[in-house]
């Protein structure tokens, strides 16, 4: 049932959260674009970094969704985690990883080619 996988996914995330080292957030003094693609530059450069040192890192990325159903936890996580105005862009797990994955890109690089 769909009560069921909501909660295993909750318990899962959970797990993982407990687990956690770390975390990283990125936060900027409002919500416009130009911090909005900022962060995302800021997190790109974050991530490879962590990557050359032999990290990894996972966004948290539903807690700061602006939508009707997680209206109360986003409230709570800038409550707990943003000054006065300041909008969380990005939260993150970091860490070393437990299981190991060849590192690919997203798509093949022949859907970049134009023939």
């Amino acid at each position: 049932s769909d009560e069921i996988g909501a909660q295993r996914q909750i318990d899962l995330t959970a797990a993982a959260v407990a687990a956690t080292p770390a975390y990283g957030i990125i936060t900027t003094p409002s919500n416009t674009r130009t911090e909005q693609v900022r962060a995302g530059m800021l997190y790109s450069r974050f991530d490879l970094t962590a990557r050359s040192q032999g990290l990894v890192m996972q966004p948290l990325s539903q807690v700061i969704q602006e939508y009707t159903e997680m209206a109360q936890q986003y409230a709570a996580v800038h409550a707990a985690y943003a000054r006065d105005g300041e909008t969380i862009q990005m939260i993150v797990r970091l860490g070393t990883a437990t299981v190991e994955y060849p590192t690919s890109m997203r798509r093949a690089v022949e859907d970049f080619i134009l023939q």
